[in-house]
């Protein structure tokens, strides 16, 4: 099956380099999307303010406002001029604040009512009087306002304001507050914490710090995303430790963490925003056919380990959970358009909008992308053909996604979102070239609601694609295939506090139900699987220094049955930006479609016209690991932060197509291919045992300047062939060292430099291949290499950030080098020069 061409790709293009002249005289203060210069500017005013030094901090508020624009740094701007008495200039900031349509605007409009009439009361006792100061002008920044006495409302008000003040004093949390009722109560009053502070979801049912999270968990930042230059997710995650990226093209890559990688892993759970991206009928993440582009994420937040406990089957390894952005609430409309082109006739191309309208949130975005193989597997052969029109061709796809979403009050929020790509995809897959190429129709479409604490999450993945492989011998078998796949998943949240005497307990319950089906020619028939699932997770807080996350769920699956996953951590506060981390819990990846239905006749890609019955086993049980942590985080910096974690991992049950039974099960021709015997899916006896520990540093000395670090090591024991008194028992799947030093400088002139180096070592990976002699499939080495990559990027922001021009190089060694390969059967990874523009509206 020859695909049809598709008329989109433009020429290859590179854009032209920034002219020094131009940097200097347009280049305007910098105002980076960077979270940790905003971050210590806002504490820095915070902790100023509760010293009593209101105009000093409010520099430092506004500093941290031009960095990062957020509406409750406003907010807190006003109310430091109304705890001094600058009513006017207090009024001028909660307008602003208003002007961002945020939930608590009725509170926020009557804290203004109640300034603007001591204001009036002030002119006039001040005309009555003679002279008297009037509290919008007169006020001192330090003191409380004018000559006439306030209000009493004004009072109390000042007094709860005071009373914040001096609980941050003695080096406590600086806070941040806001009305949330429409009464100046003192609830209205309750702390937000630092609105700066970097936020998880991922790592539990309940939002937290990084420093709170009951599992080591790595965040990539969107700032960190733009300053990469990176094209890719994966070649964004080579920078988390314990993460192995086996890049098999420039299409396709394939992700584990902490061991066990192959040819389309299925061992990490991929979400976008919550929703699976897992396909579940194969197993693994394409990644080119995701419905969002790089530049429609805000971060991305990897937790590095088993946590079947929250996500059920398929976190066997780790969970990527890639968070898209949300309309900016600091203004009522916004976007950016942003083309990057270069070497390997390489296009990507996004326009992205937002705002939002009263109670109405909206975003929108639409995407090409395309680019070519860094090297053709086969040249001009007369003994193979190519199945596509353009084999150089690597990716093209079209995408587009959006979102609604309605928040009638502060505790109802509805909203709807859903993508589309229409893509095609090379990637490494079975058969005799083992070169596949896949286009066709990606398509998701999610609900959500959250009713107070109850949070409601419908989501239906579907893809309608045909692939085939890209290079078939003459008069050989075609594996042209049309798979057809839906996934329904729904599921119910409760989350809540309940005290308990002088324990706290964050409880979180829930339960789901999802629905797949599957129509391919590669299984025995059409299939549909049903799976329910249930959990708990209880945030027990017996002091602050001291906290339990326990956790329990199950899964029922179809074929293997009730499947538990239990979870505890311990965690140790000597401080509240300090915390030792001791865990322990179990993770499963049920049996793909793939594994459980597979009926088909593999060429056995050493003897031409020789293929394989390969075949499902429906009896087949979930791969488990069991993982125990220890690790310590420390954030109590403004000026570095770091984590340190060692593991232990027990794996058994890995799935794999076994021995070839001969003569048995043996079919008639399939074209020209003569079927010689069968082999079907079945559980490794094996078990594999794996030490290793990770470490991740990230300082910021000076504002711009980001310097990161990473190192992870890790060693795998196969104890069949231990026991079997093998000398060479290791497993080689997971490189033993890797390692990673990038750092970034944002200049006040707007000029942006950022280079990566990545260190890995080699693997050794398991690939079956047919012994024509003996008949039988075995396993050989497929070693990947060890390498060093360099990428770099310069950039240029312009006219107030709105225009950002930037010229970056990937793995710049393989300029020398001709690249390096990271499995045996893939292309090597060449290097590639992109430029890029962007404008923000």
């Amino acid at each position: 099956m020859r695909p049809r061409a598709v008329n989109l790709r433009p020429a290859a293009l590179l854009l032209a380099g920034i002219v020094a002249s131009t940097v200097l005289a347009l280049a305007t203060p910098a105002r980076a999307d960077v979270r940790d210069d905003a971050r210590r500017a806002f504490r820095q005013g915070m902790t100023l303010i509760s010293e009593g030094q209101n105009l000093e901090g409010i520099e430092f508020l506004q500093k941290a406002y031009d960095l990062l624009p957020h509406p409750s740094v406003l907010y807190n701007i006003g109310l430091t001029y109304a705890n001094a008495g600058e009513y006017g200039s207090a009024l001028d900031y909660f307008q602003r604040y208003l002007d961002t349509g945020p939930e608590d605007g009725a509170a926020v409009e009557s804290l203004m009512a109640l300034l603007e009439s001591q204001m009036q009361d002030d002119a006039a006792a001040a005309e009555i009087g003679g002279g008297g100061d009037a509290g919008s002008g007169g006020g001192d920044a330090g003191g409380g306002g004018g000559q006439v006495a306030a209000t009493p409302e004004v009072l109390a008000l000042i007094e709860r304001l005071e009373a914040l003040a001096a609980r941050m004093e003695g080096g406590g949390e600086p806070v941040a507050v806001a009305p949330t009722e429409e009464a100046i109560d003192a609830d209205a009053l309750e702390s937000r914490g630092d609105i700066y502070e970097e936020v998880v979801v991922s790592a539990s049912r309940q939002a937290s710090a990084p420093v709170d999270a009951p599992v080591a968990t790595t965040v990539i930042t969107a700032d960190e995303i733009r300053l990469s230059g990176a094209t890719n997710i994966p070649d964004l995650l080579r920078r988390v430790p314990g993460m192995s990226v086996l890049t098999m093209g420039s299409g396709n890559a394939n992700l584990a963490v902490r061991g066990f990688n192959q040819r389309i892993s299925n061992k990490v759970l991929v979400l976008v925003d919550g929703r699976s991206a897992y396909l579940d009928f194969l197993g693994g993440t394409f990644f080119k056919t995701l419905s969002i582009d790089l530049q429609d994420i805000e971060r991305i937040e990897v937790i590095r380990g088993p946590n079947s406990t929250l996500y059920g089957a398929n976190a066997f390894g780790g969970v990527v959970n890639i968070i898209t952005k949300q309309p900016d609430e600091t203004r009522p409309f916004g976007g950016s358009v942003h083309v990057t082109a270069g070497s390997g006739e390489t296009i990507l191309g996004n326009a992205r909008f937002g705002g939002r309208s009263g109670i109405l949130r909206y975003r929108g975005s639409i995407g090409y992308e395309q680019t070519s193989r860094y090297e053709l597997t086969y040249g001009e052969r007369a003994d193979v053909v190519a199945t596509t029109d353009d084999p150089k061709l690597a990716v093209r796809g079209l995408r587009a996604n959006g979102g609604l979403r309605i928040t009638p009050t502060p505790n109802i929020s509805l909203g709807l979102s859903g993508g589309l790509n229409y893509s095609y995809d090379s990637f490494m897959a079975i058969g005799v070239f083992r070169n596949f190429w896949m286009r066709g129709l990606f398509s998701d479409v999610r609900f959500d609601a959250q009713f107070g604490g109850l949070g409601i999450r419908v989501f239906w993945n579907h893809m309608n694609a045909e692939a085939d492989q890209t290079w078939l011998t003459v008069g050989g078998a075609s594996l042209a295939t049309h798979p057809v796949a839906h996934v329904v998943d729904v599921e119910a949240i409760y989350s809540g506090r309940a005290l308990t005497g002088p324990v706290q307990h964050d409880l979180a319950v829930g339960a789901g139900y999802r629905l797949k089906t599957i129509d391919w020619s590669y299984i025995d028939e059409p299939h549909v699987e049903q799976h329910l699932h249930g959990f708990v997770e209880d945030r027990i807080t017996f002091i602050p220094q001291l906290v339990t996350v326990l956790g329990f769920r199950f899964d029922q699956h179809p074929l293997v049955g009730f499947t538990p996953s239990p979870r505890g951590a311990l965690l140790i506060k000597p401080t509240p930006g300090q915390a030792l981390r001791i865990s322990a819990g179990t993770a499963f990846r049920t049996p793909t479609f793939t594994e459980s239905y597979l009926d088909l006749v593999i060429p056995s890609g050493v003897v031409t016209g020789v293929g394989i019955q390969s075949r499902g086993n429906p009896d087949l049980e979930p791969e488990n690991i069991f993982s125990a942590t220890l690790g310590y985080t420390f954030e109590d910096s403004d000026f570095v932060g770091f984590q340190i974690e060692g593991w232990y991992q027990r794996v058994g049950n890995l799935i794999a197509l076994g021995n070839i039974q001969s003569g048995e099960g043996a079919g008639p021709r399939i074209g020209t291919t003569f079927v010689v015997g069968e082999s079907a899916f079945q559980n490794n006896d094996s078990v594999f045992h794996g030490l290793g520990g990770e470490a991740e540093i990230h300082a910021f000395p000076v504002d711009g300047l980001d310097i990161r670090g990473a190192y992870s090591f890790a060693y795998f024991i196969d104890q069949e062939r231990k026991d079997a008194g093998e000398d060479d028992f290791r497993d080689r799947r997971h490189p033993m060292h890797s390692g990673y030093v990038g750092a970034s400088y944002r200049s006040p002139i707007g000029l942006d430099i950022a280079a990566d180096l990545h260190i890995v070592s080699a693997v050794v990976i398991p690939e079956r291949t047919f012994d024509a002699a003996t008949g039988q499939a075995i396993n050989e080495d497929c070693d990947g290499d060890a390498y060093a990559m360099v990428s770099a990027r310069l950039g240029q922001r312009l006219l107030d950030d709105k225009l950002e021009f930037g010229i970056s190089a990937f793995n710049i060694p393989g300029f020398f080098t001709g690249g390096h390969r990271e499995h045996c059967l893939g292309t090597r990874v060449g290097p590639r020069v992109l430029g890029s523009a962007t404008y923000r509206f």
